[in-house]
């Protein structure tokens, strides 16, 4: 995805979205490319992303019922 479609997915402003992308692409958690068309991102590990998202999930839930 590009960055203005990354931003507008997510409600955020292109500057908003470029700083978190940046901070994102120095942990090597996401990847990009340039092209004559622009620039493009994906997310690296999407597998063990999805893993994180669901523990997280779990744990949110677990403290949410006390």
């Amino acid at each position: 995805m590009s960055l203005s479609e990354i931003a507008k997915v997510i409600h955020r402003s292109n500057a908003t979205t470029c700083y978190h992308l940046s901070k994102l692409k120095s942990l090597e958690i996401v990847r990009y490319e340039t092209n004559k068309n622009g620039v493009y991102y994906w997310i690296k590990y999407e597998n063990e992303l999805k893993n994180i998202i669901k523990s997280l999930t779990k744990f949110v839930n677990r403290s949410l019922k006390g």
